[in-house]
């Protein structure tokens, strides 16, 4: 098993030994891990990563490594051999006919091999990396890379995909990243009136100043209909459904699952043709569970599209009345624009 595989599952261990230790016999007269009192802070980190957040910021992480990378590839072309960061250049194989496509092998300084797949057209002056697959704990500048992670090079308008394939991260000061699944964004074709978002089965365990953050089973789907003059499309309309479980320091070590399931259909009368038009969630549910049984509910108000309710299991006071504008809002995809 390479090291990164041994940080990997030693961290897996810790965080299932802190729930293990949280079973319900310990708990039967502790505190309730959600509370009132701490329903509003659970709730803003939550919904930050419902939307997207966390999975993006490490997925945007990477893209230094690809611009390194793409330089290195421009110098060998130009000079036959290019070495720096860590890499040194082995030798390319042409992947289509014209050679446009290729893969270039590094070695790496450290041990390993890292392999980039790259398109160059001399039209748009350089090569354009999309892929890079690494081994052995490559390392690049100060950090060990291993696993494949696939980018999309777009040159016109279409679909963004970004494919990670159990890819970790271990830098040079004792922070690791790992990171596993797929986005899908569609809104940069900008061809028609339906857009989709989503992250698929993705896995996050991310570790920064000694302190761990694991993102399990995350799936995230938001879809907008918007109106369109073409026949059999569906009512203008937005949802964001999300799901997965995480363990992090603002959870106190224990795992809270999280259900999101919104909706916005907009009004028949409503004046909106074109272009981006404002939403507020109208319908469902937002439910974080913990470990130990507790938890709460978010529910959009019927009478002020501005507020939404929530509700504690097991607590018998009046729901707590909050603003999706302080720091609580569920994105929605384009072209609505959730405010």
């Amino acid at each position: 098993m390479h090291p990164s595989r041994f940080l990997l599952a030693g961290l897996m261990a810790t965080l299932g030994g802190c729930s293990s230790s949280s079973s319900p016999d310990s708990l039967d007269d502790a505190a309730p891990v959600i509370s009132i009192d701490n329903a509003e802070t659970l709730l803003r980190e939550v919904i930050s990563i419902a939307n997207d957040e966390a999975l993006n910021e490490a997925s945007a992480r990477l893209d230094p490594v690809f611009a390194t990378v793409k330089a290195l590839i421009d110098q060998a072309r130009v000079d036959g051999s290019s070495s720096g960061n860590g890499l040194t250049f082995l030798y390319s194989d042409a992947i289509n006919d014209n050679g446009e496509i290729s893969e270039y092998s590094f070695s790496c300084d450290s041990g390993g091999t890292l392999v980039a797949r790259a398109y160059y057209y001399d039209a748009i002056n350089g090569a354009y990396v999309d892929r890079l697959v690494a081994a052995s704990n490559c390392s690049i500048d100060d950090a060990a890379f291993e696993g494949s992670v696939y980018k999309a090079v777009r040159f016109v308008r279409g679909t963004d995909v970004s494919t990670f394939e159990n890819f970790s991260v271990e830098y040079a000061d004792g922070d690791s990243l790992f990171i596993d699944g797929e986005l899908i964004d569609t809104s940069p074709e900008n061809r028609g009136p339906i857009t989709e978002i989503s992250w698929t089965e993705a896995t996050l365990l991310a570790v920064e100043g000694g302190e761990t953050t694991r993102i399990d089973d995350y799936s995230s789907y938001r879809r907008s209909v918007v109106r369109s003059q073409i026949p059999g499309v569906a009512d203008p309309s937005t949802v964001a459904q999300v799901s997965f479980s995480v363990t992090a320091p603002w959870t106190s070590g224990h795992t809270l699952d999280v259900k999101v399931d919104l909706g916005y259909a907009e009004p028949t009368d409503s004046s909106h043709e074109t272009g981006i038009n404002s939403a507020q969630w109208q319908t469902g549910t937002l439910r974080v569970t913990a470990n130990e049984g507790s938890g709460l509910t978010l529910t959009p108000s019927m009478e002020d599209s501005s507020t939404f309710s929530v509700t504690i299991d097991g607590d018998s006071t009046d729901p707590i009345i909050l603003n999706w504008a302080d720091g609580f809002q569920v994105q929605c995809a384009p072209d609505y624009q959730c405010p």
